[in-house]
This record gives structure tokens, sequence and C-alpha cells, in this order.
């Protein structure tokens, strides 16, 4: 680890970013039952990559599983 303080400080704030951002998927999840990573990443704020980033940390840990998309006869996403 950095010994320079600011470097410290930059990487918590990174890190706390991250935990708001995974509990803010949990909770949205949680709510409102199956999502597109689409509808995850608009209401969320973020990108799609991002959300697949988070989504496969939760699913890893146990929390959040995939399911294949339901056949409407139109395109639809993955939904956690």
């Amino acid at each position: 680890m950095s010994s320079n303080p600011t470097v410290r400080r930059a990487r918590r704030t990174q890190e706390s970013v991250h935990r708001r951002n995974l509990s803010a998927l949990l909770r949205q999840v949680h709510q409102h039952g199956p999502l597109t990573r689409a509808v995850l990443a608009r209401r969320l704020g973020l990108n799609r990559s991002t959300v697949m980033t988070l989504t496969a940390e939760l699913a890893a840990a146990g929390l959040v599983r995939e399911e294949p998309p339901v056949e409407t006869g139109r395109a639809a996403g993955r939904r956690w």
C-alpha cells in the first residue's frame, strides 16, 4: 500500500463508492425483483459494464442470480 496520504484517501473513496453502488444495486433488485442490466444502469446512473461487474460480484457472493430473459417476442436482456 502506498504511503502517500492522497493515494490512500483516493483508494478509500473509490472503495466507498464501490460499496455504495453494490448496496444500491442489491436494494433495487430486492425491492423491485428481477431487472435487466439496462434498467439497473438507468436507475443507478451507471453504465451497463459497471452494472455487469457489480452483478457478477454479487452473484459470486450468492446474493443474486442470473435468469434467462422471458420470451416476449422482442429483444430482452438478462435479469438479476
